[in-house]
């Protein structure tokens, strides 16, 4: 946080009222005359400026000295926004919001720390800055003293704004946020019409926001239902869901994560987990085509890159597209994007890309009831083995209903293992399945297995014997419903042809095994 001597640098809050028309009273240790010069706004190829000229006293406090030292700055239309590091601050602690949409160009960028960013436009960047960002100016501090920046680690602040933005200098705030608590990094920008604002890099909770985990992972999980956006997901007991903005504002975020708040600072490192769950209020990202049509934007600036690219089905049947990239901050990062009731929704993961996948396959509408399901799966391991021995997984079904049921063995490990049932993951890659892929006909009777109501069947299966378990690491194994398959309630109602059978849902546990660790 800054101290004293931050608060004394260039602290101009006070001293110029460039648009307001209310006289400025001195505090009683300092005096400052300011002689105020309306600004004029001009239309330049980049978007709209102002050109302020004034002549200002500003009073700066050094640090451990009682004395006030004043300096003076004089900017005219001829030095072009020279001091533009002196002039945003003051726009911003006076809540001047028309001349700060005034210095941006024809897009803002709104980088946050440890996530994504948003493009917005200058008025929709003025209306995040209001509502949400900065809604007690009075508070705001800032400095261009590099002494006093956090240490972001290897993050590179620049990187947020992409190539085409020249970033001439930066300054560093703080009293951000509803509860003064926020810290930002402004860029000053460079263009044909001299120096203007491209954008912000903002931490909610300070650039040093910690990294201490929450423990040892934990099975239990908390549903987070938000009903403003329509969706719902599940996530771990012991992580913390934070972030309960306005849902009137431009930007709806909620952060779920995996560790708390200490001492440190930097990125999300490998070993915890951090989601951000950002819906929009603007028909300029409040649908999937927007939202698609923002990323294609940035891959086009340079500013994102995709690695890889999947189709998923979520819960009620919501497509969502699920993709690995590389994002703003230049470090990659697990992104899906989906859409609840007619509002898009994108989730971006940072860190354990593996718990990503986790909560985000969890996703489902607000208000969905999960369809009750005949059949249930309950799979069961060690939870180590040394490399090299057999990964003998039990496999049990359960029949939950209060008849008895037929169930056709197919793609399910009670006739074996005879095509890809389960999908397996080594360290969050998914490994290539090298078993046998069975040759079928028409079902018979004998290929059906009956279990009485409330009954479970169990049997064992090898996987060792169809996928790589020869490398140390962290496995994580599904079974996968399968999609050949039928369900009869008496031997008459057992399918006859291919053409009786289909998909037969089969929810089951998903497991993880340490293998050689």
């Amino acid at each position: 946080m800054i101290n004293h001597g931050m608060n004394s640098l260039i602290f101009l809050a006070f001293l110029l009222l460039i648009v307001a028309c209310a006289p400025v009273t001195p505090a009683p240790e300092a005096t400052a005359t300011p002689s105020p010069v309306p600004a004029t706004v001009e239309e330049t190829s980049s978007g709209p400026r102002v050109e302020p000229t004034a002549t200002y006293t500003a009073v700066i406090e050094e640090e451990l000295t009682p004395t006030p030292v004043e300096t003076t700055a004089v900017i005219t239309p001829e030095v072009k926004y020279e001091v533009l590091n002196d002039i945003l601050p003051i726009f911003l602690a006076s809540g001047n919001y028309p001349a700060l949409e005034a210095l941006m160009g024809d897009s803002f960028v709104i980088g946050y720390w440890g996530s994504e960013g948003q493009n917005l436009s200058p008025a929709e960047a003025v209306e995040q800055l209001r509502i949400n960002l900065l809604p007690d100016p009075a508070a705001f501090r800032f400095t261009n003293d590099r002494s006093y920046f956090p240490d972001l680690g290897e993050v590179d602040p620049v990187k947020a704004f992409g190539p085409k933005v020249k970033v001439v200098d930066l300054v560093y705030s703080a009293g951000w946020g509803a509860d003064g608590q926020g810290e930002a990094i402004l860029a000053i920008g460079l263009n044909l019409d001299g120096q203007y604002w491209p954008g912000m890099i903002y931490a909610p909770s300070g650039f040093e926001e910690g990294m201490e985990t929450n423990g040892d992972s934990q099975r239990e999980t908390i549903t987070y239902i938000n009903e403003h956006a329509g969706y719902a997901f599940d996530y771990p007991a012991d992580w913390i869901v934070k972030g309960e903005p306005n849902p009137g504002s431009y930007i709806y975020v909620i952060t779920a994560q995996s560790f708390k708040l200490s001492s440190g600072a930097g990125p999300v490192s490998a070993d915890q987990a951090k989601l951000d769950f950002v819906t929009c209020n603007s028909v300029d990202c409040n649908t999937l085509a927007a939202i698609q049509a923002q990323i294609d934007e940035q891959v086009a600036a340079g500013t994102y890159e995709i690695l890889s690219e999947e189709n998923w089905m979520l819960a009620g049947g919501i497509p969502a597209v699920r993709r690995q990239v590389i994002g703003e901050m230049g470090i990659e990062v697990a992104s899906l994007i989906t859409e609840f009731d007619g509002l898009a929704l994108r989730v971006s993961g940072y860190g354990d890309l593996a718990a990503f996948d986790e909560v985000v396959r969890t996703l489902r509408p607000a208000q969905y009831q999960p369809p009750k399901t005949e059949l249930q799966a309950i799979l069961e391991l060690p939870d180590m083995l040394p490399i090299g021995e057999a990964v003998n997984l039990k496999f049990s079904l359960i029949n939950n209903t209060d008849s008895t049921l037929y169930i056709l063995n197919w793609f399910t490990p009670l006739e074996g293992i005879g095509g890809e049932i389960f999908r397996v993951k080594r360290d969050g890659q998914i490994l290539p399945y090298q078993g046998i892929l069975a040759s079928r006909g028409d079902p018979t009777p004998d290929a059906y297995t009956m279990l009485a109501a409330g009954e479970t069947v169990s049997t064992e299966v090898d996987l060792s014997a169809v996928y790589d378990f020869s490398l140390p690491g962290n496995y994580e194994i599904e079974f996968i419903s399968p999609r050949i398959s039928h369900v009869a309630r008496t031997e008459a109602e057992m399918a006859k042809s291919m053409d009786d059978l289909g998909p037969v849902p089969i929810p089951a546990n998903e497991l993880t095994i340490i293998i050689g660790r």
